[in-house]
């Protein structure tokens, strides 16, 4: 988890890496919305897959899965992180019809 949050906030973020890391840490986390780095890391893995779809890069709505998958991260994220005010995410919201 923390590799992913160290890429997302680099000056320049390669996002598959950083998508791989913190699927890999939600996988050894596991589920439980208690444990640690609960809503981060899926805060931070929405951003990576925000800024690896082709459809946000070309300023178009997200494909429904694509969406749905970001807007259920967005979600998990909002319990642990209630200001999801960053860039790349108000963007991709106001383009996908998501309420932040």
């Amino acid at each position: 988890g923390q590799l992913g949050y160290a890429i997302v906030t680099s000056p320049a973020p390669n996002w598959k890496e950083a998508r791989k890391s913190l699927e890999t840490a939600i996988s050894l986390r596991g589920q439980d919305t208690e444990t640690s780095g609960s809503g981060y890391y899926e805060f931070n893995l929405a951003i990576a897959l925000i800024n690896l779809d082709p459809d946000y890069r070309a300023g178009k709505p997200s494909a429904p899965a694509q969406r749905d998958r970001i807007a259920a991260l967005l979600d998990a994220g909002r319990v642990h992180i209630p200001d999801l005010g960053h860039k790349a995410i108000k963007d991709w919201a106001k383009l996908n019809g998501y309420t932040i």
